[in-house]
């Protein structure tokens, strides 16, 4: 009964796309029935289409099995972190989320992620997004500070350049209304 397959399969969307794959005319793996009032569906074991296509099924296998391995490891990953009461430590980083984005893209149709692993991704990658940007806020905080340092730096130093002139010009034997004048100006272009 599929619906009893359904309910205690992990996955029930990949369970419901290999059935559909296995019962195509095409392929006929499996053939779906269902009773009268098409409320119990069963699958089938079509033995003829196993023996038909036993070397293709597999061949189709054993070049996949790479891919299948990758799978689960990303499934048990993934289920690692669900355990851990998802917490970031256990999410994917760096290449490892790389690889992880690369698998979804490239074998989204053929071996479907569970709902799990696709969270596991997807916060992989909110996590990743959020610390670039924690990355690019703390250089930009210090940059801004490194500036205001400057600055304030050049500011000092252009107060000291002018009292500095104001000194001269007062230690020189100008009347003191002159030198008063003299240390008004300067300090006016200092502004």
């Amino acid at each position: 009964d599929i619906q009893k397959m359904l309910a205690s399969t992990d996955d029930p969307v990949v369970f419901q796309r290999v059935i559909e794959r296995f019962s195509r005319p095409e392929t006929r793996f499996i053939t779906v029935s269902s009773d009268r009032e098409h409320v119990h569906k069963q699958a089938n074991v079509t033995h003829e289409a196993l023996c038909e296509h036993w070397e293709e099924l597999k061949q189709w296998l054993q070049s996949s099995q790479d891919i299948i391995q990758e799978k689960q490891k990303i499934e048990f990953d993934a289920s690692e972190w669900e355990k851990a009461d998802k917490i970031q430590d256990y999410l994917p980083r760096g290449k490892k989320l790389a690889d992880l984005e690369t698998f979804q893209a490239k074998y989204y149709e053929t071996f479907p992620l569970s709902i799990t692993a696709t969270e596991y991704l997807k916060q992989g990658k909110r996590s990743q997004t959020n610390q670039k940007n924690r990355n690019y806020s703390l250089v930009t905080a210090s940059l801004a500070v490194i500036g205001l340092t400057l600055g304030l730096s050049w500011r000092q130093n252009q107060h000291r350049e002018a009292e500095a002139k104001i000194l001269r010009a007062t230690s020189d034997s100008q009347p003191q209304e002159a030198s008063l004048s003299a240390a008004k100006r300067i300090f006016d272009q200092a502004k």
